[in-house]
């Protein structure tokens, strides 16, 4: 029983949500230091301060109508060769969806499966044992692998061509996290953080494609840490939360949260894009000292997602047995916080489930992370049922979209692939 429930979990269907995030569509790599969306835009300068501390109790509605303009679903075709599971992250692009799981899979944007990208093992253009953090670059069509326990970054084309490796200039590169690309093809590689404990913490490093270290990015405020004891407190040099990245209009974000700062990355280093001001909610002892992390009753700011649209930037966070969902509406320079009742146990972790789907009746706790989330069929079942469906009769938007959505839940079973969700947010 206990070997048909895994098997269950991993070939049955997930519905993947992607955040629609201007795809590859929006052209370019620049990084303005103004922008306006459009014409009844706020003009905004960067780097922008959000201010979250003064928001923190006062929560709007927890509907997500007012912030998307359609939800598009996309089942995935099942075969043999693309057994995709149901923790794989999906990468959208206008021709393809790219899958990310144990391994790559590419699909047509209609859900037709093509081809895998790679393949494990030791030889010229394979990625090793298992696949590590790879980056679909969708400006210049490239997909970066590193090798797992090697010092070389694979590189591949769309078309699944391997176009050869870059190697590593660092001799530590047990400490790589994941691949950024930025501009001119450079490839930026963030610190694992957290691991291994002995090494000084750092943001990560720039590498060009012809495997030249460009630079290495050190925190801003991190000199003090390193004070304390290399051995006996080594772990205490890391901010524990972790970073987190994200992309828009073909450039690459990453989130430091020791500065609570988003940062563009550039060849020529980290340019600040937003401020996230947590004020008296952030505790930058508790983010350096994980002894402090497993106390239920101790307060911390926990940053679980970002992602930012044309119009929005969503930042969402735990902190005191609540989670949160913060939206920066960059038309109006204008901040607003939701948040679910007092969850016990949420240090652990959060699904995010209090936001209420308006438009179709359907899944509306989404996390904005490194483009998706997927969930597990058991959660699909208990979420989605007759039941649920027969409550948000006439509170829907849309309820000829809830129909089709209906119809569509109707027919999955558990061998399909996941349904790829895409949200198109409004500008």
């Amino acid at each position: 029983m206990k070997s048909k429930v895994l098997y269950q979990i991993v070939k049955t269907m997930a519905f993947v949500v992607v955040y629609s995030l201007c795809l590859d569509a929006c052209g370019g790599s620049s990084t303005p230091q103004q922008e306006a969306t459009n014409e009844d835009s706020v003009r905004l300068t960067f780097p922008v301060t959000i201010d979250i501390e003064s928001k923190m109790h006062e929560f709007s509605e927890n509907h997500i109508s007012y912030l998307i303009e359609d939800i598009e679903y996309v089942p995935l075709e099942f075969t043999k060769e693309c057994p995709v599971g149901g923790n794989s992250i999906p990468v959208v692009t206008d021709q393809y969806i790219f899958m990310i799981g144990y391994k790559i899979f590419v699909f047509s944007r209609a859900g037709k499966f093509i081809r895998t990208i790679g393949r494990s093992g030791k030889g010229p253009g394979e990625y090793g044992a298992h696949l590590m953090n790879p980056e679909i670059d969708v400006a210049n069509k490239l997909i970066y692998i590193r090798q797992f326990g090697g010092n070389r970054i694979l590189k591949y084309d769309f078309e699944g061509a391997f176009l050869g490796d870059i190697r590593l200039p660092i001799s530590s590169y047990s400490e790589i996290g994941q691949l950024w690309a930025i501009d001119h093809q450079a490839v930026f590689m963030e610190f694992a953080v957290g691991f291994p404990y002995w090494t000084e913490y750092k943001i990560g490093w720039c590498i060009s494609p012809e495997g030249e270290l460009l630079y290495t990015q050190p925190s801003h405020v991190a000199s003090h840490l390193k004070k304390v004891d290399r051995r006996e407190a080594a772990r205490h040099k890391a901010p524990y939360m972790g970073h987190k990245g994200y992309k828009f209009r073909n450039n690459s974000m990453i989130y430091e949260p020791i500065n609570d700062t988003i940062f563009v990355l550039t060849t020529q280093g980290l340019q600040p894009r937003f401020v996230l001001n947590f004020g008296k909610y952030r505790s930058l002892e508790v983010m350096t000292n994980p002894q402090q992390w497993y106390s239920k009753s101790y307060a911390w700011i926990g940053t679980q997602g970002l992602t930012e649209t044309e119009r929005f930037l969503f930042i969402q966070f735990t902190y005191d047995e609540r989670a949160y969902t913060g939206i920066f509406d960059k038309t109006r320079n204008e901040f607003s916080l939701k948040a679910s009742e007092k969850i016990p146990e949420l240090w652990i972790g959060s699904q995010f489930d209090y936001l209420v789907n308006d438009f179709d009746g359907g899944l509306a706790s989404f996390i904005p992370r490194t483009g998706a989330w997927a969930v597990s069929v058991e959660w699909i079942s208990e979420k989605l049922t007759p039941e649920h469906f027969a409550r948000m009769k006439g509170k829907v938007k849309h309820p000829e979209k809830m129909e089709a959505l209906q119809k569509l839940v109707s027919k999955l079973n558990e061998n399909d692939n996941p349904v790829v969700m895409i949200y198109h947010f409004k500008k």
